[in-house]
């Protein structure tokens, strides 16, 4: 904050600060082998204030952990020859 030519640091009080953190869930690690995890930090909202992000800083965080112990991944393309598949027409 500026005042009178001389910047000024705010510090909001810590019972202003609201933090969430969360992770995904087991199935997703189960079957992705990735967890993403988020953790974010803002300033609560007053009566008189504005809402969420115009209240303030914020901070967030974002993070993707390997969880298991792969190599690497595999793709298979097959082509199917459309001139062998059996066709059907309808006419209405």
């Amino acid at each position: 904050m500026v005042f009178k030519d001389q910047e000024k640091k705010q510090v909001p009080a810590a019972d202003d600060i609201v933090t969430r953190k969360f992770c995904s869930g087991h199935t997703i690690v189960r079957l992705t082998g990735l967890e993403l995890c988020g953790d974010m930090a803002y300033l609560a909202s007053k009566d008189s204030a504005p809402l969420f992000p115009l209240n303030g800083p914020a901070h967030t965080v974002l993070l993707l952990h390997k969880r298991d112990t792969h190599k690497g991944y595999q793709l298979e393309i097959n082509q199917i020859n459309v001139s062998q598949l059996p066709a059907s027409v309808f006419e209405t």
